[in-house]
């Protein structure tokens, strides 16, 4: 009777310690579970901050070419006022050394 009660006791033990290894295992889960959730929301959080980030640059990126698309129709129209008053400019002097000589044969 005493070896029967031995092996109860023994076996209680082994059940008391399969019942802790458990319950370890169960708390083990459950911190991988929450670790795994945490990750995911994390991972969540970056894409969505990285599509931000992303349409910021696209956004800016089409500003810029805006801007330099008008810097450079700017330009051109720069240009061409100088292309133009250079001609006046010509057109002047040409008008000035006609008179000029006019008012020589005059004299």
């Amino acid at each position: 009777m005493a070896t029967g009660k031995k092996e109860l006791t023994e076996l209680e033990q082994l059940l008391q310690l399969m019942q802790i290894q458990l319950q370890k295992m169960d708390e083990a889960k459950r911190t991988m579970d929450k670790n795994q959730e945490e990750s995911k929301q994390a991972m969540k959080e970056t894409s969505e901050k990285m599509d931000e980030a992303k349409r910021v640059m696209e956004e800016n990126q089409k500003q810029t070419s805006k801007k330099i698309d008008k810097m450079q129709e700017n330009q051109e129209e720069t240009k061409q006022a100088i292309e133009e008053n250079n001609r006046n400019i010509e057109s002047i002097k040409k008008e000035m050394v006609k008179k000029n000589r006019s008012d020589c044969r005059k004299e």
